[in-house]
């Protein structure tokens, strides 16, 4: 393989490099398949096993994930506790790519129906009464004005603001899936029928709680909405039902420990990609790029020109 790729998956096969005793079929052909595509293997045979057979009652390792050396060498993998009563546990792999994230800034969420406003009337009477309004240092004045209606809200109006929040989980089902995750532990120390039977009574329940809080949370939510005038908060139910985050994390690019802009980003971006690229472009080529660049600058140019109004 020319291009950068990792690959992940349930393989399905025995190999001691995953953690087995013995080599399969299926585990010879992965490894032979492994090693014509030029891949390394990103798994490591002391790694916690990742499936738990409930016929057998026995662990194992099928799910393997596999990268170009590039990718492998920036990659770790580590093993999650289970996930809703799954049989296979999740597997977290990170990259770093030398891309920082950037901070992460969380807008305040105020709760209006429960603000108390009689009182926050009054406390921001009393917090303002000192400010100058007479001064010509407006920024001052403003920062001021500003900190003190926040103060009034913070001790009058509700807040709170969580990510990824998941409309129907309560208590009860937090504890549910606390004791599936001790039974799946439990089962995996100690293979007995009885953990077996355990952790499939604990499993079914989770899931039937689980389910049935979905339907009511559904029901409950959607009654409430105007579909042609809350399309996007039905979405956003959807997808929060669904478990999925309705928040994008920003991601800054930097160099030398500075942000960069996007126009800055743009150009280091291009300019890495050029080093590792195989498409070449001929002179002649290159040439009319930058002519039809200029055309277009002298256009835009002309068009704002047109527009501006005429002397009088």
């Amino acid at each position: 393989m020319e291009m950068r790729i990792s690959i992940l998956g349930d393989f399905n096969s025995h190999s001691q490099s995953w953690g087995y005793d013995e080599m399969d079929h299926r585990g010879e052909e992965v490894e032979n398949w492994q090693i014509d595509q030029n891949l390394q293997l990103l798994n490591d045979p002391e790694d916690q096993d990742t499936f738990y057979s409930r016929r057998w009652r026995t662990t194992s390792t099928p799910d393997l994930g596999f990268a170009t050396d590039d990718i492998a060498k920036c990659t770790t993998r580590t093993v999650q506790d289970q996930l809703a009563g799954s049989d296979h546990r999740p597997i977290m792999l990170t990259v770093n790519l030398n891309m920082k994230r950037s901070l992460t800034y969380i807008t305040p969420r105020w709760n209006y129906k429960k603000a108390n406003w009689s009182k926050f009337a009054s406390r921001s009477d009393i917090l303002t009464t000192r400010i100058n309004i007479n001064t010509r240092q407006i920024d001052k004045a403003n920062k001021v004005l500003t900190k003190a209606i926040l103060s009034a809200a913070h001790e009058c109006i509700p807040r709170g603001s969580r990510i990824n929040y998941i409309p129907y989980w309560s208590e009860e089902l937090q504890t549910l899936n606390e004791e599936v995750t001790e039974a799946r532990d439990n089962v995996e120390k100690e293979p007995s029928v009885d953990n077996n039977i355990r952790l499939k009574a604990k499993t079914a329940r989770f899931r039937r709680e689980s389910n049935t809080a979905v339907r009511n949370s559904w029901h409950k939510k959607t009654a409430q909405l105007n579909l042609e005038k809350d399309g996007q908060k039905l979405w956003r139910l959807i997808r929060s039902l669904n478990g999925e985050s309705n928040r994008l994390s920003p991601i800054a690019l930097e160099e030398e420990n500075r942000a960069l802009t996007k126009r800055q980003a743009a150009n280091h971006l291009v300019k890495q990609f050029s080093q590792v690229s195989d498409i070449t472009v001929c002179n002649q080529r290159r040439l009319e790029a930058h002519q039809e660049i200029r055309e277009k600058k002298r256009s835009h140019s002309n068009l704002q020109m047109k527009s501006w109004p005429a002397p009088l």
